[in-house]
């Protein structure tokens, strides 16, 4: 399968998406637009981040390459937690057992990265086990669907009773993040063996996914109406989440675009990793617009990216000359 551009396009969109969220969050600034917004759209970042993954997974896992994927990101995601340490630990005593949980969890933002390497595993041992090809994809699809609505009643017992669930009961690897990984996986599966050409064109997916982004922010103004406005919103309708996520990526896919110039796949990554700590930051001298802590938590890891590239190009042929 050759490059599909524009999923690194979706990627850096989806990590701004990510960026905007915490700014609202880490800022206090839940008003009704912002609320309906991050709820009815920007909500998707997660599971479509997910997905993207899955359908990456399908070529590296095919050129044998899944191992030594799962060790770099595991490597990643312990170095970000040991830099984020001050952070999630913020100077209180930890015991053992519970620094472990929250390295199993992930703490902060990064519980994305725990929840990756968890689902990414999971859908290795299936198809390590899976007597058949075709059994692989039925039980890929079957247990996604199991553990996704699963997590949603989970989360509902959590949200609609008295019941207290813990947050990592509903949100991990296993209910948030391997559905969606396994359908991109699956997605890529067929991309690979029948070509773009059999999904619909480019205008019509969008015009699909307008008419579910307009469902979406419905489903988000519901929410503001029963449950207030609040950070916490009620658990997503499954069917609406999946049909935005699988629609979203889909239109993208059948959108040609160019290379991009810049190294979005690269930029995307350290938009994710470093966003946290730069929105910190400027709330700390006083920089409080959320579309400002927006515009800084993606320019400074941007920058910070070309700078990485930058010192590997300047050093590379030092090393080179040493030889």
């Amino acid at each position: 399968m050759t490059r599909i551009h524009s999923i690194d396009y979706l990627k850096f969109l989806v990590a701004t998406g990510v960026v905007w969220a915490h700014a609202v969050l880490l800022s206090g600034h839940f008003h009704v637009p912002t609320y309906l917004f991050g709820q009815g759209l920007v909500r998707n970042a997660v599971p479509v981040f997910a997905m993207i993954s899955g359908f990456l997974l399908h070529a590296t896992h095919r050129k044998g390459r899944t191992a030594r994927w799962l060790t770099v990101l595991g490597c990643a995601y312990l170095f970000w937690c040991l830099v984020y340490l001050p952070i999630w630990l913020d100077g209180s005593h930890m015991s053992m057992p519970d620094l472990i949980y929250q390295l199993i969890f992930g703490p902060i933002h990064l519980w994305y990265m725990a929840a990756l390497v968890v689902a990414v595993a999971m859908v290795m041992t299936v198809l390590r086990f899976a007597p058949s090809e075709i059994a692989a994809q039925r039980w890929l699809a079957g247990s996604a669907l199991v553990l996704l609505l699963t997590g949603n009643a989970i989360q509902s017992v959590d949200f609609y009773t008295s019941i207290d669930m813990p947050l990592n009961s509903y949100r991990n690897g296993a209910f948030v993040e391997y559905p969606f990984v396994a359908m991109g996986y699956l997605l890529a599966g067929v991309i690979r063996k029948k070509g773009l050409d059999w999904l619909p064109r480019a205008p019509v997916l969008w015009l699909i996914l307008a008419g579910l982004a307009v469902l979406r922010l419905i489903e988000a103004a519901f929410s503001l109406h029963y449950a207030g406005l609040s950070p916490a919103a009620p658990p997503e309708l499954p069917p609406l989440a999946v049909a935005f996520c699988v629609t979203l990526l889909l239109a993208m896919m059948r959108t040609p675009l160019p290379a991009p110039r810049a190294p979005l796949g690269m930029i995307s990554m350290f938009v994710y990793f470093l966003h946290y700590i730069v929105i910190l930051s400027a709330l700390s001298v006083g920089i409080g617009n959320v579309w400002a802590l927006t515009v800084i938590g993606v320019l400074v890891p941007t920058m910070a990216t070309y700078a990485l590239i930058w010192t590997l190009g300047f050093i590379r042929p030092l090393l080179q000359s040493d030889r």
